[in-house]
């Protein structure tokens, strides 16, 4: 790897596009359980089988909504997303998770997500990534 300290962002992104044992791959995940994962936009999503992806909390600027982003064994440019720790079953049924939620699930979706970033911080992530993938190397 390019640089092996983890503190160091540009090392950080570096190290996760040269990993390819250090991420769980499509078919080991489990429809509707959360995950700590390594994306553009978020560290936390909920894997939703059917579009290949996971659910997110994403902040811009103000703004704080669902989306939906690709993992990574899906390809170029929207293959994002690596997976690596899972962490707990969604309290929601498959059905209810989308980016476009009705509106009364919406909300909750989206505070679960939110309470589950603040439980599993970004520092933390980067740590247990960085561990986990030292296996490998």
């Amino acid at each position: 790897m390019a640089n092996s300290n983890p503190r160091d962002i540009i090392g950080y992104y570096i190290a996760i596009g040269d990993a390819e044992c250090g991420y769980l791959k499509i078919e080991e995940l489990k429809d509707g359980w959360s995950y700590q994962i390594y994306a553009r936009n978020a560290h936390i999503g909920i894997w939703i089988g059917k579009l290949k992806g996971f659910l997110i909390s994403r902040q811009k600027f103000e703004l704080n909504y669902l989306f939906v982003e690709y993992h990574w064994d899906t390809g170029p440019p929207h293959g994002t997303v690596k997976p690596f720790f899972q962490i707990e079953r969604a309290p929601f049924e498959s059905g209810e998770l989308s980016d476009d939620a009705e509106m009364s699930r919406y909300r909750e979706i989206l505070d679960y997500l939110n309470r589950l970033k603040e439980r599993f911080l970004f520092d933390d992530s980067i740590r247990q990534y960085w561990e986990h993938i030292q296996k490998f190397n």
